[in-house]
């Protein structure tokens, strides 16, 4: 099946004219077993042009696990006269698994801002679209983000439904144990879901735990002032990982983040590890940092990060490195 995988890209550059496939790609695609195996692509800063990318999308149209896709830089440039768009547009609008893509590094134009909120609208799997976006009409982004805030939202719901009809609802974010935070909660605010089940591939962090390890776990919860914790939950209720949760689960998200802090310099998350913790930044400035573009964009006080590796079995998508000295306040998955 490896030759299968190869073969199919191979032909598909064939259909749009190009003289040799991406040597990376076919790599990448060698060490995949079959359709099946092929889990994520990121292209770096590999280089395939318009039609190199009209290919790629034609073998993750045939992959039904894929579910993050990295365009690299001017790969898949989001305007009007840019044939790849549409292709990236019809493939993504029906995959069943592709949740995130990455155009950093392509300018975007208000058409290819208007795709992508057809592209949000038209499949509820899309949960992240990341563009550089500074250019983008500030309503239409709005309006984007509105669009994948209702997917994640819809996402949730399915899922905690899906646990609930399976009688299996005891997953990792569930506080169980009584302590003098939660000691006025019912049993049903204390055993409701944060987080949804782990899938083979595309699914989120929060696998879900066995009887024993539930009635072993027992939360750390960290003290904060009051002013502390109305400034941190501020900041949560404005991402939409968190936005859904009501004000008992807030309350014991809120009691088990603790705080840490970074030198200038430190990287915080490296580019190509595997993400473990969330981060809310509440002193300093971060700079993020993609390999073959350099510094992309900085994250200051009040702005998050870390979410999608904490959401996803991904390895992180770039690196963030302490411009300043950086204090936050963290949450790890095993939370």
């Amino acid at each position: 099946m490896v030759a299968a995988i190869v073969d199919h890209y191979v032909t598909a550059c064939s259909r749009v004219n190009l003289k040799k496939p991406n040597k990376y790609v076919v790599n990448l695609l060698e060490e995949a077993e079959d359709f099946e195996e092929l889990d994520s692509i990121d292209l770096g800063d590999n280089y395939v042009g318009s039609r190199g990318m009209i290919a790629i999308m034609d073998l993750i149209a045939r992959c039904p696990n894929v579910s993050t896709l990295v365009c690299g830089p001017h790969n898949a440039e989001l305007s009007s006269d840019n044939v790849a768009v549409d292709k990236i547009m019809e493939v993504a609008a029906n995959h069943p698994s592709l949740t995130s893509i990455d155009f950093m590094g392509n300018p975007i134009t208000t058409y290819g801002g208007k795709r992508l909120l057809s592209l949000a609208k038209t499949n509820s799997h899309i949960l992240y679209l990341h563009t550089d976006d500074e250019e983008l009409d500030k309503n239409l982004l709005g309006t984007i983000n509105s669009a994948l805030e209702a997917n994640l939202r819809k996402m949730w719901q399915e899922e905690e439904e899906e646990e609930i009809a399976k009688g299996s609802g005891i997953v990792r974010f569930s506080l169980p144990k009584r302590s003098a935070s939660n000691a006025g909660l019912s049993d049903e605010d204390l055993s409701r879901s944060l987080a949804i089940k782990n899938r083979r591939r595309t699914g989120v962090s929060a696998e879900l735990l066995s009887e024993a390890d539930h009635a072993d776990y027992t939360p750390i919860l960290v003290p904060k002032d009051q002013s502390v914790r109305d400034n941190i939950e501020a900041i949560l209720v404005k991402n939409p990982l968190f936005r859904h949760l009501d004000h008992a689960e807030m309350q014991l998200f809120l009691d088990v983040m603790f705080q840490q802090t970074w030198p200038e310099g430190h990287h915080i998350i490296e580019q190509g590890e595997p993400g473990k913790d969330f981060y809310v930044i509440s002193d300093g400035t971060v700079e993020i940092v993609k390999e073959g573009q350099g510094v992309v964009c900085t994250f200051t006080v009040g702005q998050a990060f870390g979410e999608l590796e904490l959401m996803y079995n991904t390895l992180a998508v770039a690196t963030v490195r302490a411009q300043t000295r950086v204090e936050t306040w963290a949450i790890n998955r095993n939370d």
